[in-house]
């Protein structure tokens, strides 16, 4: 998959999230449905959290990459083989690593919709100045997936987006419905 699908992708999963937030009430969004529960909000702050270290990372050079975690010996998997990798991962029953641990200071929705689709907005600017070889060719770690490509990172990050909206969806369902 090339990075214009693979952006076009993320993008129909984080205007997804938008609209849930957007269509969903305020003690509904932020309703804790459980003491170490996050409640949706806080799944949409560990998506900015999650995507903000990349994005960092992407501003550097290809070299970098190369030098600190070498080059790819393998094409990069598919999102679908992205996706199966990362579930029987969580089937572990890891954790978020202690970094990506939301913390949201009070409740305005506006505020993190804007600051969600502006770190999605930038993420794509810096995904998309990369080539498509460099995406291929330069390995990043992953704090669960291990040494992988930039180009599956952003596969990741895709279904990620969508597995935190699920999460989001069934939350909502619960707090609502009991």
């Amino acid at each position: 998959m090339e990075k214009v699908a693979i952006l076009s992708l993320l993008w129909t999963k984080a205007d997804a999230v938008v609209s849930f937030m957007t269509h969903t009430p305020s003690e509904v969004l932020y309703a804790k449905p459980g003491v170490d529960v996050w409640s949706a909000a806080e799944n949409v702050q560990h998506l900015i959290q999650s995507a903000q270290p990349f994005i960092r990372v992407l501003g550097r050079p290809a070299s970098y990459f190369v030098e600190k975690w070498g080059q790819a010996s393998y094409t990069s998997r598919s999102y679908e083989v992205m996706v199966r990798i990362y579930q029987e991962a969580l089937g572990g029953g890891v954790q978020a690593p202690s970094a990506f641990v939301p913390i949201l200071e009070g409740n305005d929705t506006e505020e993190l919709i804007k600051t969600f689709t502006s770190t999605y907005k930038e993420l794509e600017r810096v995904f998309l100045a990369w080539s498509e070889s460099d995406l291929e060719n330069c390995l990043i770690p992953h704090p669960l997936l291990g040494s992988i490509t930039l180009k599956e990172m952003m596969l990741f990050t895709v279904y990620h987006t969508a597995h935190h909206l699920q999460i989001m969806q069934s939350r909502g369902e619960l707090v609502m419905f009991g």
